[in-house]
């Protein structure tokens, strides 16, 4: 049950972490600024700054009202989203690996 919950939390970051990126590519696609788009979705720049340093995540509202801003639709979005969390999980899969294979030295 804890592994499974550790599972988890490890996950929901690397979904928040793709989520900020997926968010910061789409606004540079736009070349617009977070006051920009927090202007066009109607939300708050300091809340579209957390979401991009993942210290703060959208409820699906505030998210459907970003992606309206930004012109993608949300299936597109999803798919992005999806591939960018397969990748950022790659990479953390090939981190461990790697960190695993060093040899500890002694003091």
């Amino acid at each position: 049950m804890v592994k499974q919950h550790i599972e988890l939390e490890v996950e929901s970051a690397i979904i928040l972490e793709a989520l900020a990126i997926e968010l910061k590519v789409l606004r540079a696609k736009l070349a617009i600024s977070q006051e920009q788009l927090a202007l066009r979705a109607g939300v708050n720049r300091t809340f579209v700054g957390k979401i991009e340093t993942k210290t703060s995540q959208p409820s699906l509202l505030v998210l459907l009202r970003l992606l309206k801003a930004l012109e993608v639709s949300f299936p597109e979005f999803a798919q992005a989203l999806m591939e960018r969390v397969t990748m950022l999980d790659h990479v953390k899969k090939r981190k461990v690996a790697a960190g695993s294979g060093k040899r500890r030295v002694s003091s």
